[in-house]
């Protein structure tokens, strides 16, 4: 399987970092994903048995709002929390 092709994952098994973003951005995620669906895929890094997500965080809470069950995630082996400081 190809790495940088998302694969499936299911919702349970993905841990979002600390940030929280606005109400309002959900908000607007939230109705997006109502009309098209999720168009950016997640960037997770794999921690245990579960993922960290690198990117993403806010599409996850709008998707866990929405009852997906399983979420399209980039996994990378190269990128960590420490390594993307931007994304803290």
């Amino acid at each position: 399987m190809d790495p940088s092709q998302p694969r499936n994952i299911p919702i349970t098994r993905l841990r979002p970092q600390d940030r929280i973003g606005s109400a309002e951005r959900l908000e607007r995620l939230l109705a997006s994903f109502k009309v098209i669906g999720l168009v950016e895929p997640l960037l997770v890094c794999r921690e245990g048995k579960r993922y960290l997500i690198l990117d993403g965080s806010q599409r996850y809470r709008a998707l866990l709002q929405l009852g997906m069950k399983l979420v399209p995630c980039v996994v990378t082996s190269t990128a960590t929390p420490k390594s993307m400081p931007h994304l803290r």
